[in-house]
């Protein structure tokens, strides 16, 4: 009960810190349109769906400020290192330039990826957004621009969407970062579903059979804010794919990090607390792509 209590002391903090009205977002020229830019590298070849669930990782390198560490995590740390899939937030790259982390990381993993930034980010004068790694194809990809930004000072924040090719049998992912904060974060929260309810419209026009994917920082800080968002998922016929309520966030030890599937068991899951590379850590989840959420009690 007194984490709950500090937790909601520290909401209030932040809130009043923050502007009491929204600012003006037509002043924020550092955005970049739903249609670009996007930045995209592909690995010849098709690889073969391995024999082994697939595994999918999620990881918010923040800024990729530590490249050293970040390098080391996806090199050495078997759980990255040998991910077939990986979905980043905080990405940073060069504006103009198809020079960015997520293309440091994917040459590393042999991996094509798509990076799509949400905004030029002001106070480092650098591209900020999120990307898909993967080992298959990536054949189309989009970004979801998601409103209610307009409460943290011109930080854009999106969703981005890609379908990769799995041997033969297409999967669609989404790469989420949710604000870190609404003007009604202190309270109960809706602002957090209802800024992730585009994601579930683009969830609800994904061909039937075709199985879904969703993870990100969702920065659910707020209890209420995490049960409304869990709640608008399942409305939409998604279910827990890391199926663990653990600590992704490094101090204060929050659950920030989330994973959702349609059509995909979940294996095995965890949170990789050897990666040293960002304040959060790396969550991943093992799944089979043949299975469907009916056939996977262990997911709620």
């Amino acid at each position: 009960m007194n984490f709950i209590v500090s937790v909601f002391t520290v909401l209030a903090a932040f809130a009043s810190e923050s502007p009491q009205a929204p600012f003006n977002l037509a002043a924020c020229r550092n955005f970049y349109p739903p249609d670009g830019p996007f930045y995209h590298g592909e690995v010849k070849g098709s690889p073969r769906a391995p024999d082994r669930p697939l595994r999918v990782v999620s990881y918010n390198v923040n800024f990729a400020k530590d490249m050293k560490n970040l390098l080391t995590d996806f090199s050495k740390v078997p759980t990255l290192a040998g991910a077939d899939v990986v979905l980043l937030q905080e990405v940073e790259g060069h504006p103009g330039a198809n020079d960015s982390a997520a293309r440091v990381f994917a040459k590393l993993l042999g991996m094509s990826y798509v990076f799509a930034p949400a905004e030029v980010f002001t106070k480092h004068k650098a591209d900020y957004g999120n990307a898909i790694l993967s080992r298959f194809p990536i054949t189309r990809w989009r970004k979801i621009v998601l409103p209610l930004s307009n409460f943290e000072d011109c930080n854009q924040r999106i969703a981005l969407q890609a379908t990769i090719d799995v041997d033969g049998r297409e999967l669609e992912l989404f790469s989420v970062h949710l604000s870190t904060l609404f003007k009604d974060s202190a309270g109960k929260e809706p602002s957090r579903a209802r800024q992730l309810a585009p994601v579930m419209e683009a969830v609800d026009q994904v061909p039937a059979g075709r199985p879904i994917l969703i993870t990100g920082d969702l920065n659910t800080v707020n209890p209420f804010g995490w049960w409304a968002v869990r709640k608008l998922t399942r409305a939409h016929g998604l279910k827990d794919a890391h199926l663990q309520d653990v600590q992704t966030f490094r101090i204060p030890p929050f659950h920030l990090d989330h994973m959702f599937s349609r059509g995909l068991c979940t294996v095995k899951a965890g949170v990789e607390k050897d990666a040293e590379g960002s304040d959060h850590y790396p969550i991943w989840s093992e799944l089979t792509v043949d299975g469907g959420n009916d056939q996977c009690p262990a997911q709620q």
